[in-house]
């Protein structure tokens, strides 16, 4: 009986390896993240949570990809995400036009359940559903900047995304 459960509890990690399911013992979170890259499929941007769900918006989701330093494809993080959504006006190049209207953050267990089950070819990434709430932005010029806050302190910013909310 002793052989039984030491072999159940040897073979089941071999098992978690190899079957793919266990992202956390094969890509474990990194701290040295450089680069921050987002990703919206134009198709499929705009979230809503009712049920039945309606037409109008009120939310969106997209991909995030945290490059390590000595990586290319992306990698999970050990640290912060941060999503800021800002309400454009006038030209969106200038900071001055706009109004910080939200603020998402999630530290390295709350993203846990956006991960990506498997990597794609820009390698591990996180898959962000994120509700706006009571915000009217429907019509309205948007501006996404997502940043990694690492465990020392650094910010990593990704580039500002602008959309436009349908009304």
């Amino acid at each position: 009986m002793q052989f039984k459960c030491w072999s159940i509890l040897t073979l089941a990690p071999l098992a978690c390896l190899l079957g793919g399911g266990c992202a956390s013992i094969t890509n474990p979170a990194r701290s040295d993240i450089v680069r921050v890259a987002t990703f919206f499929n134009s198709q499929r941007i705009w979230l809503n949570f009712d049920a039945p769900p309606t037409r109008e918006p009120q939310g969106l989701k997209f991909s995030v990809f945290l490059t390590a330093s000595d990586r290319e494809l992306g990698v999970f993080g050990d640290g912060t995400i941060h999503v800021d959504l800002f309400q454009t006006q006038g030209t969106p190049d200038s900071a001055a036009n706009r109004v910080h209207l939200k603020r998402w953050s999630f530290n390295a267990e709350q993203a846990r359940p956006f991960r990506a089950k498997k990597p794609t070819r820009y390698g591990w990434g996180y898959g962000l559903r994120l509700p706006w709430g009571d915000l009217d932005v429907r019509g309205k010029e948007i501006q996404i900047i997502v940043s990694f806050e690492r465990r020392d302190g650094r910010v990593i910013s990704g580039l500002p995304q602008y959309l436009k909310v349908p009304p």
